[in-house]
């Protein structure tokens, strides 16, 4: 049995680990553009649950070591291809000591259950966290990895005990293998929307001018004819559409327009104020928190494409009044 006292002594080292990895991988998440289905989840595995899993194992558990799982991530995806991108960054940034895929393979021994673990490590935790001792000599991670429909799948056999199915009761069968097909029938979907989103991002040709503008189309246009340092993963392309159709720009043409006659203001405009916040900033703090995104700073803008392109409708409106003075 493992000693709770080496327990109670690696916590904070296991804690300050757990912490800093799921930060590292929210870090790296967002830098791939991966969209996620809610909030990256991490804990410290209780001492009760050290306690129980240890009793349930085949072979005795001495050490904390021997706890592969004492820190766990979990991962839940929108879209059911990113979880072989979201494996791909992983193995990139960190050395992974297994993978298993849990139900993934057609596994009716996890019956309805699918997720993607895979167990990592930092290269070298000794010069980032603090040495505790009794602390595992290797901090690892188990990391989870899932779709929102799968996850929803998890905590409801989990909730129901209805793990495998031969422990479902047989007048419930029949429904809970419909809950299953339908979870698994929006993942399927949901990868097929995207599939074909891409196809029409593909062909689409953003030189037609009087194509009307919807958030794809949008998206596209921004993305080839303003700077990439401007760009946002969670850029709010929907908001940035009823901002143009208010002011009468609704297609190709009118958007192609007005980049070219007020993109370069904007940008002068971005320059003055990023220099600003720059000198304050290493002036000793004059900028406030609440005046500017540290990420965009650290590349060099203030505005994401959303705030150009408002910028320009600004300029737009203010030559426009301009013009209307001097009649």
């Amino acid at each position: 049995m493992i000693p709770e006292d080496d327990y109670k002594a690696a916590l904070p080292a296991l804690q300050e680990f757990c912490d800093r990895i799921r930060t590292e991988i929210g870090l790296l998440l967002r830098s791939e553009d991966i969209t996620l289905g809610a909030p990256l989840e991490s804990r410290v595995k209780s001492w009760a649950s050290v306690c129980d899993k240890s009793e349930r194992a085949s072979t005795p558990i001495i050490s904390l070591d021997g706890v592969k799982d004492l820190v766990g991530v979990r991962v839940i995806l929108l879209y059911r291809p990113d979880i072989e991108r979201v494996l791909e960054i992983l193995r990139d940034e960190f050395p992974i000591e297994a993978e298993e895929r849990k139900g993934m393979d057609e596994d009716a021994e996890s019956f309805g259950y699918q997720s993607v673990h895979a167990l990592l490590r930092l290269s070298t935790p000794a010069a980032h966290l603090t040495p505790v001792p009794h602390a595992p000599p290797a901090l690892r991670a188990e990391v989870q990895i899932r779709t929102l429909a799968q996850h929803i799948w998890a905590a409801a056999s989990h909730d129901l005990q209805y793990k495998k199915e031969r422990a479902v009761p047989k007048p419930l069968r029949r429904t809970i293998q419909r809950v299953s097909a339908l979870l698994e029938t929006i993942d399927l979907e949901l990868e097929r929307v995207l599939a074909e989103r891409e196809e029409y991002v593909a062909e689409l040709e953003t030189d037609v001018g009087q194509l009307m503008l919807d958030i794809d189309i949008l998206r596209k246009i921004l993305c080839e004819r303003l700077p990439e340092a401007h760009r946002d993963a969670d850029e709010r392309y929907a908001k940035t559409l009823e901002a143009l159709k208010s002011a009468g720009i609704d297609d190709i043409a009118g958007l192609s327009g007005l980049i070219e006659r007020r993109l370069e203001d904007a940008l002068a405009f971005d320059a003055q104020i990023t220099g600003a916040l720059q000198k304050s900033s290493s002036a000793g703090g004059g900028a406030r928190l609440a005046d500017f995104n540290p990420d965009r700073l650290a590349r060099g803008v203030y505005y994401c494409q959303e705030g150009l392109l408002r910028k320009m409708l600004e300029f737009e409106r203010a030559a426009g009044r301009k013009g209307q003075g001097t009649r």
